[in-house]
């Protein structure tokens, strides 16, 4: 019944023809055990979380981590009782949606977008609510009642605490206190679509734009029209979610070749071409240049300590981002005036802190370098001789390890 509506209000040109057509058929690959994303040098990659459903948002609190699940119509709490990294309780926060594309948090407030409009909930201590939610911004205020039928993206300004709501073809500001309505910009092509919003720290609202033939980012001015650029992806690349970071923004895109993308800045604004960032959803596949494709990022989240935390839609999954720990070297030197006791002494010292630690050895004085066990002397210090040697030290975070198989 809903395909058929959606055909009789795209016929009366309520609707854009191609917005609830049925997708065109990709195949989707059953993951393997091989099969997971991989990060750059310099970053880790860790999974934190499994079984969260058909996930199409993602918010954090306090450290807790909000998931929505857009086929089961809820919300997911994840909770790091210890703070190593890792969640460790998981309970169902709220549930009773219709149909919730995108949730974002403020202070310690999620709204949550579904085909009724926008919702606010405070998000509390406890692992779940016994608090209902309140909708803030009915889909009255929707230009075309057919739009119900779409997604409603959303975003917050980290200083006004306005909310940013895509409605059809306007972009709405809502003022979170006084629940007054304004319309923030507007496009000037009817099949345009917004997929996605994000809000730079200083307040600079950006918009992932598509039709059925090409797709944007571009910042976006309070009264005015906005509409694709010239020179923008005539791949029609599908986005998901995006989220601004330090080094620039980061973009959840699907289609041919799934990936989460960066754009660095330039000059104060955006560079015009994605750099791969977060890759290995796809896999080669045996028909030449085709890809089999296994997985898709559907959501990503930035969290206050600099890490981000993305979604994998098809394996239910979470990961997160990080960057590799760093290596600090300290060099003890030996020299002739010291004795077997002393320089055993001054390894031993380093031996008794509690980070990990491993031996880089120069000279030909060691007989038995092979037999050197990590974070230990004990097989070698006897065998210590009066030439130069350097001790390391090193620093690594347990739960920053590089792209873990399950």
């Amino acid at each position: 019944m809903r395909f058929v509506v959606s055909l009789f209000l795209c016929f009366y040109g309520l609707l854009p023809a191609y917005a609830y057509a049925t997708p065109p058929q990709r195949n989707i690959y059953r993951a393997g055990t091989q099969d997971v994303p991989t990060a750059p040098s310099g970053f880790a990659l860790k999974k934190i979380g499994q079984n969260l459903g058909d996930i199409s948002a993602l918010a954090s609190i306090n450290n807790d981590i909000f998931v929505l699940d857009r086929k089961r119509q809820r919300i997911i709490k994840l909770r790091d009782q210890n703070r190593d990294g890792m969640p460790d309780m998981k309970t169902v926060f709220l549930v009773g949606f219709e149909r919730p594309s995108h949730m974002v948090a403020d202070t310690d407030t999620l709204y949550i977008s579904d085909a009724q409009g926008v919702w606010r909930i405070h998000a509390g201590a406890a692992l779940h609510t016994d608090t209902m939610p309140t909708l803030i911004f009915p889909r009255t205020h929707t230009t075309a009642l057919a739009t119900t039928l779409a997604k409603l993206p959303i975003a917050v300004h980290p200083k006004t605490r306005s909310l940013y709501i895509a409605d059809g073809q306007h972009i709405m500001r809502l003022d979170t206190q006084t629940l007054q309505v304004s319309i923030f910009a507007a496009s000037r092509n009817d099949d345009l679509s917004v997929n996605a919003l994000a809000v730079t720290p200083q307040g600079i609202l950006w918009a992932a734009l598509g039709d059925k033939n090409i797709s944007d980012i571009i910042p976006l001015s309070p009264n005015t029209h906005f509409d694709i650029a010239q020179g923008a992806d005539t791949k029609r690349t599908p986005i998901h979610a995006m989220v601004f970071w330090p080094d620039g923004l980061l973009i959840a895109q699907t289609g041919r070749n799934p990936m989460i993308a960066k754009r660095t800045f330039q000059y104060g604004s955006l560079a015009p071409l994605s750099e791969a960032f977060i890759q290995g959803f796809s896999r080669p596949s045996p028909l030449q240049g085709k890809l089999r494709i296994w997985g898709e990022p559907s959501a990503i989240m930035l969290m206050e300590n600099g890490d981000f935390i993305f979604a994998e839609r098809q394996t239910q999954k979470l990961w997160r981002v990080s960057k590799a720990a760093q290596t600090k070297g300290i060099t003890v030197q030996v020299s002739e005036k010291d004795t077997k006791a002393q320089a055993t002494d001054k390894i031993q010292r380093l031996e008794n802190t509690s980070q990990k630690t491993s031996l880089v050895l120069h000279g030909s004085s060691i007989k038995s370098a092979s037999s050197i066990k990590h974070g230990s002397l004990l097989k070698t210090s006897k065998e210590l001789d009066t030439d130069k040697f350097s001790y390391r030290q090193t620093t690594q975070d347990e739960g920053a390890e590089s792209s873990k198989k399950d």
